[in-house]
């Protein structure tokens, strides 16, 4: 069973922080030390053209 499915692209940078600015970011890090372990990048990408 799959569930997670990770999609790599080449956008510049200024497209990749607009996009994180504008979106549902969940993040999973390690409170005592600080390592994030995953971030996770929400929304409809149709806005963003």
């Amino acid at each position: 069973m799959i569930d997670t499915v990770k999609i790599y692209t080449m956008i510049n940078k200024k497209i990749y922080d607009k996009i994180c600015s504008n979106s549902i970011v969940k993040t999973s890090y390690h409170a005592a030390t600080g390592e994030i372990y995953y971030n996770i990048i929400n929304d409809h990408l149709e806005r963003f053209l």
